[in-house]
Parts: structure tokens; sequence; C-alpha cells
């Protein structure tokens, strides 16, 4: 079974190597915040100029699946998604791609860089994370908007 952890400090490292900036966003950059949480997949704001690249690297670790872009929120959300058929159980491991767009501008240059035990990590900040959540606003995203907040467990 794939272990999303070890997903993405593989793909986080590539980036790192190849010189492709990334923001961790979604429920991994929750759980980096210490607000863990289950999640099925894995999340990086990336510049559009990086997009082709990034899904380079994403190829060469296994990610060989490529989904149509989507657009949400009026096309200020851009997703392009990658995945990984995981062997044993051949269920899929999505790799989402948030492009940058004005909309979110404010959230990749408030990224930060955080210490983990092996190493750093970029990651979207508590209040990037919320404004990400904000744009859809589905009951995950209001709990964890809730949670960020720290209005409780």
């Amino acid at each position: 079974m794939l272990n999303l952890y070890d997903e993405l400090i593989a793909v986080t490292r590539a980036f790192q190597e190849r010189g492709v900036e990334y923001a961790v966003c979604g429920g991994m950059a929750m759980a980096i915040h210490s607000i863990p949480r289950n999640t099925v997949d894995l999340d990086l704001l990336i510049r559009r100029e990086d997009l082709e690249q990034a899904e380079e690297i994403a190829m060469q670790l296994g990610y060989t699946f490529k989904a149509r872009p989507m657009k949400f929120d009026g096309g200020t959300v851009e997703i392009h998604r990658i995945s990984k058929i995981d062997p044993d159980t051949h269920d899929p491991l999505m790799l989402d791609f948030l492009l940058v767009t004005p909309a979110v501008e404010d959230v990749w240059a408030a990224r930060e860089v955080l210490r983990l035990e092996d190493g750093a990590i970029s990651v979207v900040s508590r209040e990037g994370l919320i404004k990400l959540k904000s744009s859809r606003l589905s009951e995950r995203d209001i709990e964890d908007i809730r949670l960020l907040r720290g209005e409780g467990e």
C-alpha cells in the first residue's frame, strides 16, 4: 500500500532537486500544521510555468495517468491531476497541481518553509489554507477552516 507521507516526501524532494517551487496544500498541509485528518491525495500549489516540469517529475515517480484540467470558482482555481496506481491494492493515488492564479497569488507569496524530521518542506500558511478552502466550502472545507481558526475539535 502506498504511504501518503512517503509519496509526499519523494515528490517534494524531487521538486527541490530540480528547482521547482511548490507549496503543499490540502489535507497534507493540515497535517503539517498539526491538524491531522484523513486524506487520500496530495495537493501542491505550483506556478503555471512549472507545470510541464512538475508533470515530468511526477511521471518519473510513477504518476502516469493525467486527467483533464479542472477549473473551479469561476476559473480562479485551476487543477491539473496526475495519478499513480498502487501496485498492491490497484487504488489510484491522485497528485493535484493547483496553479497559482491572480486569485491566489497572495497565498503563494505567504507560503512557509517548515522543518520536518527529515528536512524542510514548503507549505501554504494557515491563512492561505483558509483562503483556498473558502473558495470551495464543502462540508470538509468548512470543518477544516474551523480547525485552522482554532475553534475546537
